[in-house]
């Protein structure tokens, strides 16, 4: 096995397994050595084993002076994924600053990448943008620009920079398509007509909203979610028969798992039976 095969390994103990003969084979201390070590820790945090994977990554911090540049880049790395995901910020921080201290100019550009998963870490939405406008102009992968796009077109929406949004998606959209991406597609199409919602383009979100749930595979989250604004759509347009029709297809997919989508299809219905004076209630 070569190291890219091993690093798509999926993460559970017989990976760890598969990763312990690779690492017995390399070279101590070697790029690849580090590198399987550090995927290593990060499948031991994934399975609940956070000590256990920082006590191996941190035992070879003093010999830094000792392990070539990638090496310590690998450890790093591990350390910094697991204290974000953690919410260990100043470790994550200070171990930022550690590997920097080591790049050379031609990979500074991994420090953006380091301080971008801070800041969305941080939900420190200024900065997040800020740097990541910042990476899309830097030499990076195919890859990379989907990542830091993806990223991107989150915070624009967040934000409500929706033609900034539409803009961005475009890529991430085909690479999901060429990808076989369902549920970021669906994500994407809810957006879509999420905007044109909140733009009042009631005429728009009633069209795309009644081609996009005629999809049998979209998922219960976006089935409550764009019904609620087909609904929503409807009592704009004062059309309650319809409304109706859209409340009683759709009521059944309510669901305590989907608490947050399910309350909000409930106020826009209960608003549809004050409209139309109707006694019945809802289920769920």
């Amino acid at each position: 096995m070569i190291l890219s095969e091993l690093l798509q390994l999926n993460k559970t103990n017989a990976s760890i397994n598969k990763i312990d003969l690779f690492i017995n084979e390399q070279i101590k201390n070697s790029y690849e050595h580090l590198k399987a070590l550090s995927y290593k820790a990060i499948i031991l945090h994934s399975l609940g084993k956070t000590n256990e994977a920082l006590r191996i990554l941190y035992q070879y911090i003093p010999f830094f002076n000792e392990i070539e540049t990638d090496g310590i880049i690998a450890i790093c790395d591990g350390i910094i994924d697991i204290c974000l995901d953690v919410g260990r910020f100043d470790e994550a921080k200070k171990y930022i600053k550690t590997k920097q201290s080591y790049l050379p100019i031609s990979k500074s550009v991994l420090n953006l990448k380091d301080n971008i998963k801070l800041y969305l870490a941080l939900n420190d939405i200024d900065n997040a943008k800020d740097v990541l406008e910042k990476y899309l102009h830097e030499d990076i992968t195919k890859e990379e620009a989907i990542f830091a796009k993806v990223e991107l077109s989150k915070i624009y929406f967040r934000l409500g920079l929706y033609d900034k949004y539409m803009n961005i998606i475009i890529d991430p959209e085909k690479y999901y398509q060429d990808n076989f991406k369902t549920s970021e597609l669906q994500e994407i199409g809810y957006n879509r007509i999420y905007i044109a919602f909140v733009s009042a383009n009631y005429l728009k979100v009633i069209s795309d909203a009644n081609k996009y749930l005629a999809d049998e595979a979209l998922l219960d989250i976006y089935k409550i979610k764009s019904s609620t604004l087909l609904m929503k759509a409807y009592l704009k347009n004062n059309d309650f028969k319809k409304a109706s029709i859209v409340e009683s297809d759709y009521c059944e997919y309510l669901s305590k798992d989907l608490l947050e989508e399910s309350l909000a299809f409930s106020y826009v219905a209960k608003e549809l039976y004050e409209k139309t004076h109707t006694v019945y209630s809802i289920n769920e």
